[in-house]
């Protein structure tokens, strides 16, 4: 909660601050206060919620929380479907985004990403440029109707080539989805003894096909090649930059590379984040990326709640 992680399912869920409805904190000051209640219709006061989950305990030490539940769905399916050309991603997508599906999760991924993880699973993945993952869920009936229906809205587009479908076993989804996790974290790969520098980035969901295009002509003939693993649905881009030497790293290179990620960051307004790096290169560098406008207000709110500067001194952006 203190970070506000998410994963695939936040198409449909939403983050951490979507189903928080209540949590109790300790404050710098050592007092234990509330906020929200126990129930979802509660508008009494500030919504103090969205304020902690997010600040990465820099503005009091959550200690309760209040969550709301939904039940487990009765069954899920995934399906890939391999994309040849960049321009065919945003069709693609604002097609899926428009079909009355019970979608949990959109997921694009570039080739780097897909041979890692068929190297890592097993699985049979598509051989092309870019590949779109859909996870729907509901009863078995009700899945493969909406796969059909998703299949058939797809292959009515007018693509540079007709889209691949994969479909995997149960077993083989559970699998995919584990892997997925593994990689977006930038976990140090068992095989290859080689650690990911993991950098967020967010984006309008119009420009990500372009933006993740972009990052492919950075990284260009670099070996071995970055991963790209996006939220397609949210706009959420996690970008993996192999880091080959984890005890020793080319810091140099990696700051380079980085600059070179700032620069096509900025050129589509996104704003990103180091999720995972070398601590050299966390020395060097922006680790929260620049501030913005609004950044007063941020500094205001943790005086007024922190005004000791106590909790997690300089842990967030602009050394907050």
């Amino acid at each position: 909660m203190a970070t506000n992680v998410s994963g695939p399912r936040r198409l449909l869920y939403g983050t951490a601050r979507d189903v928080l409805l209540g949590i109790t904190v300790m404050t710098s000051a050592g007092k234990r206060t509330k906020a929200g209640g126990k129930v979802v219709k509660n508008v009494t006061g500030y919504d103090l919620n969205k304020l902690y989950v997010g600040s990465l305990g820099t503005l009091a030490v959550i200690i309760e929380l209040t969550c709301k539940l939904h039940p487990l769905p009765p069954g899920e399916l995934t399906l890939g479907f391999g994309c040849a050309h960049h321009a065919d991603l945003l069709p693609m997508l604002q097609t899926i985004l428009q079909l009355p599906l019970r979608l949990n999760s959109l997921e694009l991924l570039n080739a780097a990403a897909c041979q890692t993880l068929a190297r890592q699973t097993g699985l049979t993945l598509a051989e092309r440029v870019y590949m779109l993952i859909t996870r729907v869920e509901g009863t078995p009936a009700v899945t493969q109707s909406q796969a059909q229906r998703l299949t058939d809205a797809l292959r009515r587009l007018p693509l540079t080539q007709p889209p691949s479908l994969h479909t995997w076993s149960a077993a083989e989804q559970e699998r995919f989805w584990s892997a997925l996790g593994t990689l977006t974290r930038g976990e140090l790969d068992p095989e290859t003894s080689m650690a990911t520098m993991v950098v967020k980035v967010s984006l309008l969901m119009s420009v990500l096909p372009a933006f993740c295009q972009a990052v492919q002509e950075i990284a260009g003939p670099a070996e071995p090649a970055w991963s790209i693993v996006a939220h397609a649905g949210s706009g959420i881009a996690y970008i993996g930059i192999p880091v080959s030497h984890p005890a020793a790293p080319d810091v140099e290179q990696l700051l380079a590379h980085l600059q070179a990620l700032d620069r096509c960051v900025d050129r589509y307004q996104g704003h990103r984040v180091i999720e995972r790096a070398p601590v050299a290169v966390k020395q060097h560098c922006q680790v929260w990326g620049s501030t913005g406008a609004d950044f007063h207000v941020m500094r205001a709110i943790k005086a007024s709640f922190d005004p000791h500067h106590r909790l997690n001194p300089g842990r967030f952006l602009g050394g907050l």
